[in-house]
Parts: structure tokens; sequence; C-alpha cells
């Protein structure tokens, strides 16, 4: 068995909010097309669920998780009944996060919504033991789970 690592430099170039090119050297430009207005979350629709990506690795700076946030409440408010957060990238949240989630969960609650996270780090994974908000959050392995679970 044979494996092969491959070098890829990726670089964006944002021509307009609605749009933008995907460069990979040695390639031609690959247009991407942006659905939506969000900049701190990447959004995906799917028949059971809303699946949210953050784009910020680092959830520290509270003008990003601010950002963050107010992006998070609006897209809640367009789902219908489901909606996974897939932490997969992200590394680190402060507490101001964490209370932005609190805040995002009990919003979700009250709308007899479920909000979900995905993909969990090992480092907020940790984060989320000693805080005890593993037992606040719901959570699972990954989105499939999390929509065989509590998808309609």
């Amino acid at each position: 068995m044979f494996f092969f690592t491959y070098q890829l430099t990726i670089r964006f170039n944002i021509s307009s909010s609605f749009s933008s090119f995907l460069y990979c050297e040695g390639a031609q430009p690959i247009r991407i097309i942006v659905v939506s207005d969000y900049k701190c979350n990447a959004v995906s629709y799917t028949r059971e669920a809303v699946i949210v990506r953050p784009l910020i690795m680092n959830l520290g700076n509270p003008d990003w998780v601010t950002a963050w946030a107010n992006e998070l409440n609006s897209i809640l408010s367009e789902t219908p009944k489901l909606l996974l957060l897939d932490m997969g990238g992200v590394l680190y949240l402060s507490s101001y996060a964490i209370v932005k989630l609190i805040a995002l969960d009990d919003k979700a609650t009250k709308a007899t919504k479920i909000l979900v996270q995905t993909n969990i780090l090992p480092e907020v994974a940790k984060l989320y033991d000693i805080t005890r908000k593993n037992e606040v959050f719901c959570i699972a392995e990954d989105n499939a789970s999390a929509i065989a679970h509590f998808g309609a």
C-alpha cells in the first residue's frame, strides 16, 4: 500500500459579498457562490437539520464572539427544528463564548427547537468536562448521529 503526501496552497480572493474565487496552485480558479451573508459561520441545509460550522477557530476575542453569536441567533430564528453546531474547527472557547452558547441553547429551548453541538475537539470537550457544561448542552459525536437521534 502506498501513501502520497501533497502540499496544496489555497487562498481566497473575495470579489464581492456574493461570490469568491478559490485558487489552487497550478489549477484554474473555481468559483464559489456564497448563499448567505454570514461571515462567521458556514451554513448548510439538509432535510432534517440546519448545520452551522463556525469559521473562527479561536473564540476568545469578545468582538468576534459577539458577531458569531449574533449570526447564530439569526440562523436559529430561521431554523425549523434542529440546529447542529459543528464545533469540529473550534480549538478554544472563552467563558464569554460559553455564556453566549448557553443563551443560544435557552433561546432554542424556549422556541421548541433543538440545538446540538457535534464534532467537539478534545480541547473543547475537556473544557466542557471541567465546567460541567457537558451536562447542560446537547452533544453528539457527529452530525449523522445527531440527525439519527434528534431528527424527525
